[in-house]
């Protein structure tokens, strides 16, 4: 009997548990995809240089650091915001579903509306390259545009937003090619 096991990873409204981020980030510390964990932070600070996950006394607990640019020692991830362990998050399940599937819970959850852009335009990249399928629900308009926007400049990329409503007892499902997209975002028409 053949098993076909496909890499996912699921991140929820609040993020991936502590234990789970431990886990991921021992997958990709050591290898080239650390280069994408960085390349994703500075979206939001470009000063950041380097990122790791350090051991407190009790070896069940860690702390994700930072170096930036400006300073010799290393700074908690979690004073630099939410956004930004919200992305660390986020490209870490990104980098660890290479050859499988990515699906994200409100995707744009502590992550300020003017960066979603850059998000999308790494997520769409990074996915590219390691052949993710990425599903992301949300409730931001914001996030759709942006999504869109990032979409939009590669060809090679089929972006299609599905908008599902419950009526009558049955579930049912609307699909926005990037075209559909483009109509919606310009006139304006509520899709949520």
């Amino acid at each position: 009997v053949l098993e076909f096991v496909i890499p996912a990873q699921f991140i929820g409204p609040h993020g991936i548990k502590k234990n789970e981020l431990s886990d991921l980030w021992n997958k990709v510390a050591l290898t080239e995809l650390k280069a994408d964990i960085i390349e994703s932070l500075r979206i939001i600070d470009p000063a950041i240089k380097d990122v790791a996950l350090l051991n407190s006394d009790s070896l069940k607990d860690f702390s994700v650091r930072v170096q930036l640019d400006s300073t010799n020692g290393s700074i908690p991830l979690k004073g630099l915001g939410d956004g930004m362990i919200r992305l660390f998050g986020l490209t870490l399940a990104l980098v660890n579903s290479k050859d499988g599937m990515l699906l994200v819970d409100e995707i744009e959850n502590g992550l300020h509306y003017s960066v979603l852009p850059f998000v999308w335009k790494f997520i769409l990249k990074v996915a590219k390259r390691l052949n993710v399928q990425v599903f992301a629900t949300t409730h931001s308009m914001d996030c759709i545009k942006s999504f869109w926007i990032a979409s939009k400049k590669d060809s090679d990329i089929e972006g299609i937003a599905t908008r599902i409503e419950y009526k009558k007892g049955e579930f049912r499902a609307s699909q926005f090619d990037e075209k559909r997209l483009k109509t919606i975002i310009e006139e304006d028409i509520e899709i949520r």
